[in-house]
């Protein structure tokens, strides 16, 4: 695929001027990328189509001509109603087939997320130190269902936070992390350290 940059345009004449040498990489790289994301919404217009016993091409008309003003790509359009749960049909879609259409962009396309992970360490010296443990990790797990922890073994323990972005990821960790420290104080008993993972 060539991506090109329009420099400019003679209407009267009808000539496009373009230019390839000044199409950076990152630029090259997102119209790629938007082609292919907008390839994706196309195959979910073109099974639909196949459900409605429609057209492919006057199925994608009928969604473009209501989506395109409002949104550069179909894919977009598609993405706020997995991320923001926009209503196709507040949106001008055909009554006919939005509630399908939405259940097939549900299917198709999965929300953003980001993830980020650590390892926590524990030891006790209490009696019942393997019950203190237990019972600060299962308060750290229901601060909220995203915090994930797995035992690794010698006293560590994994936890991974899946959210929508990394400001989110981070408040849920914190809880997470405050849960254990309140137990932790509480008891007196029980060392605790936290090191978090660095991103790729």
């Amino acid at each position: 695929m060539v991506v090109c940059k329009i420099i400019k345009t003679d209407q009267e004449r009808g000539h496009i001027d373009l230019s390839l040498r000044r199409v950076t990489e990152m630029q090259k790289r997102q119209k790629t990328d938007e082609r292919k994301q907008e390839q994706k919404a196309e195959k979910i217009i073109e099974s639909l189509a196949t459900q409605l016993k429609k057209q492919p091409e006057k199925l994608y008309e009928e969604v473009a001509r209501v989506l395109l003003p409002k949104y550069e790509l179909l894919q977009y359009a598609f993405n706020d109603v997995v991320e923001t749960n926009v209503s196709l049909e507040k949106l001008g879609v055909s009554k006919e087939y939005s509630a399908l259409l939405e259940a097939s962009v549900r299917e198709k396309i999965k929300p953003k997320s980001v993830e980020i992970s650590g390892t926590i360490s524990m030891k006790s010296y209490a009696e019942n130190g393997l019950e203190l443990v237990k019972e600060a990790l299962v308060a750290a797990e229901k601060t909220n269902k995203a915090a994930i922890i797995r035992y690794l073994g010698a006293g560590n323990y994994s936890i991974e936070i899946g959210a929508k972005d990394y400001k989110e990821a981070e408040r849920i960790l914190k809880a997470a992390l405050d849960a254990i420290e309140d137990k932790v104080k509480k008891d007196k008993t029980t060392e605790f350290s936290f090191k978090k993972k660095e991103k790729d």
